[in-house]
């Protein structure tokens, strides 16, 4: 791998090409640690990639804007691996896919406070850009965020049940969600499961919709989710970066309860629309990439696991 600073490399590097592990620039490469920043599970190009891409071409497929094949393929792939959702929302991205679960919360519940787990990240949406300091006070992470959204927003402090539920306690009347991503990005670790188990245990005692944002650890963990193999159930929860193979996707997972209580609506609708949402080009990409891993988990995911 090359170092950078011995190289003297002081700007941003642009990368021009990507194969396997490594990406290159200036006829040098260096090894691309997180694969597409967590989408790439096979590699840069890799041959499901790169064949997926010409029957792209080959069959004319296009931004239809509409529903289309592909899309409706992908959607009932997903009930393979993530079994325990009744329905499935395709979005752009996972922080589209996070933005619009939190409409679906606030819809659902008619309530405003997002429980969001200190530590967590949920991609670039103002609502769930904040830190917590030590003092557990919230920090913004972003100039320009609206000061209305601060109130709505509330931390608790991963893996510490009793201050945790000393917040809930006060707080659950008005919670509209507790979201939280089971294995951080900041803080991997495999030590939360009593307390992921408390969350799942409190939201169902107390009826509180309970969001995990596996995203980055949907497929990831033995070709499922965190939720599937600690056997949690969520009411919420969104997916993305491994599913769209390499091109820009976001799934939400909506439970069969949560879905009844929807379909009881009169006078009110949930907006899920977007340009490029269930696009059939991420869509026909990730159903191939899918597929491809499902025929290879055991290979796949015990050389991951022995790495």
């Amino acid at each position: 791998m090359i170092n950078l600073l011995n190289e003297g490399y002081s700007k941003p590097i642009f990368f021009e090409k990507g194969k396997g592990s490594r990406v290159y620039f200036k006829k040098k490469s260096l090894i691309d640690l997180s694969c597409g920043s967590g989408t790439l599970l096979l590699g840069h190009n890799s041959n499901i990639f790169t064949k997926s891409v010409r029957e792209l071409l080959s069959k004319k497929y296009s931004n239809f804007s509409h529903p289309n094949t592909s899309a409706i393929k992908l959607s009932k792939n997903l009930k393979a691996f993530f079994p325990k959702f009744d329905k499935f929302v395709l979005c752009t991205t996972g922080a589209e896919a996070n933005l619009k679960a939190l409409r679906i919360a606030r819809a659902a519940t008619g309530k405003k406070i997002i429980i969001n787990v200190s530590g967590s990240w949920h991609g670039s949406v103002d609502q769930l850009l904040f830190q917590s300091n030590k003092s557990n006070k919230l920090e913004s992470l972003s100039a320009g965020l609206s000061d209305d959204i601060k109130k709505d927003i509330k931390h608790v402090p991963y893996n510490d049940i009793q201050n945790t539920k000393k917040i809930l306690n006060k707080l659950k009347k008005k919670i509209c969600c507790i979201l939280i991503e089971p294995i951080q990005g900041g803080f991997p670790t495999n030590e939360g499961y009593d307390y992921l188990r408390f969350l799942n245990d409190y939201c169902k005692k107390n009826n509180l919709i309970f969001f995990i944002d596996e995203v980055l650890t949907g497929i990831r963990t033995n070709c499922s989710s965190v939720q599937q193999t600690y056997n949690l159930k969520s009411d919420l929860s969104t997916f993305g970066k491994i599913i769209g193979g390499g091109f820009p996707i976001g799934i939400i997972g909506i439970s069969k309860k949560l879905t009844k209580k929807i379909n009881k609506f009169k006078d009110k609708k949930i907006f899920f629309g977007g340009t490029f949402s269930g696009n059939s080009f991420s869509t026909h990409v990730g159903n191939q990439t899918l597929n491809f891993i499902k025929k290879n988990k055991k290979k796949i995911f015990s050389k991951l696991e022995a790495d």
